[in-house]
């Protein structure tokens, strides 16, 4: 019972440092693992979330989410270390992570200000009725852009070439529970989302008043902020390819289980992301121009998801991509990728597939 405190303390220590921690899933992996014995289907579906949007917000096409946030004892809750925990304790805790490295980097005090934000959002977000909602939106820093630059910006997340920004509704259920939905538009602009907040309470709304100020500015067809973009969602499109999501949530409760140390570990995860990323790109492409169970059928007929991935990180690595999602970006050395992905996931860890 001792280890258990203990790594709980370190699991729970480790997780509020850290504005962007890309092992925070294989952590929670980790913590039920050894309390349990096996990962809780509450976590499972906590990382298959928070993963999934990760990867989504790095693929260069609009994304739109939608989750509910379930009410215990007048609390909003989210699942955390095996229990249902306060939604405000979230935000807190990532307040208090962005001042932390606001501390040892000037640079990120406006992440601070956006924590901020993100709390007194959260606080109104708990104080809706029943039938009630809200909007808001978090636009791209281009001051920050201007005084620091995009490399910069990019090391933390944002996306300079696409200058994306979020627009959010909030809506409370008649059980209590509050649905949020989110929306990713891109050339981020003041008139814009000025626009969207003045909209009825609907995303659908929200979005076409965000484009219409977008399409006369540039007198061109829009979607989602996108010159000449079309309706798309990422996060939809992504749920299709099964195999390649079933394989990356696995091999990473693999690694939660594996005896790697932490920074063999993080290498690991960045190789695992990045590539499935990768993979998942290159899908999407290709599926413009086949229809989409062909894709599925032939990826499965003629090559394994681990070979596919490995493939796709080592060409991406030497295009020199960057994969960009928020709160940080993951860039790999090229310095032999694909035998460094095969050394780690087609070992031990591999073998957690069979």
């Amino acid at each position: 019972m001792q280890a258990e405190t203990l790594k709980t303390k370190i699991y729970h220590e480790e997780a509020q440092k850290l504005s962007f921690d890309l092992l925070a899933s294989v952590r929670m992996a980790q913590f039920d693992l050894t309390i349990h014995g096996h990962v809780l289907p509450e976590t499972m579906q906590r990382i298959y979330d928070e993963e999934l949007t990760y990867i989504a917000e790095a693929i260069d096409r609009p994304i739109s989410t939608e989750f509910t946030l379930r009410q215990e004892k007048g609390d909003l809750v989210f699942f955390d270390r095996g229990e249902w925990r306060p939604y405000l304790g979230t935000l807190i805790t990532g307040l208090s992570a962005a001042k932390n490295d606001a501390a040892s980097d000037y640079r990120k005090q406006f992440l601070v200000e956006r924590a901020g934000n993100d709390l007194a959002m959260g606080y109104k977000m708990t104080s809706l009725k029943l039938g009630e909602s809200m909007s808001w939106y978090s636009d791209y820093p281009i001051e920050q852009e201007k005084s620091y630059g995009k490399q910069f910006l990019t090391s933390i997340g944002f996306q300079p070439e696409r200058k994306m920004g979020f627009l959010y509704l909030a809506r409370r259920n008649q059980d209590g529970s509050v649905t949020l939905q989110s929306q990713s538009v891109d050339n981020s602009d003041k008139d814009a989302f000025n626009s969207a907040m003045q909209a009825p309470k609907s995303m659908r709304a929200m979005l076409n008043n965000y484009d219409k100020k977008i399409s006369a500015k540039h007198n061109a067809p829009v979607y989602a902020g996108k010159i000449g973009g079309y309706e798309y969602n990422a996060w939809t499109e992504m749920q299709k390819h099964r195999d390649l999501l079933d394989y990356y949530l696995t091999s990473l409760v693999a690694l939660a289980g594996s005896r790697l140390s932490n920074n063999e570990m993080m290498v690991a995860k960045q190789k695992l992301t990045y590539g499935t990323w990768a993979a998942l790109q290159k899908r999407l492409r290709v599926q413009q121009i086949m229809p989409q169970d062909a894709i599925i059928t032939s990826s499965r007929a003629t090559i394994n998801v681990h070979n596919e991935i490995q493939l796709a990180l080592s060409q991406s690595v030497q295009d020199g991509k960057v994969m960009i999602g928020c709160g940080g970006a993951i860039a790999i050395d090229s310095d032999n990728p694909e035998r460094a992905f095969n050394n780690i996931f087609g070992s031990e860890i591999g073998r957690a597939h069979v």
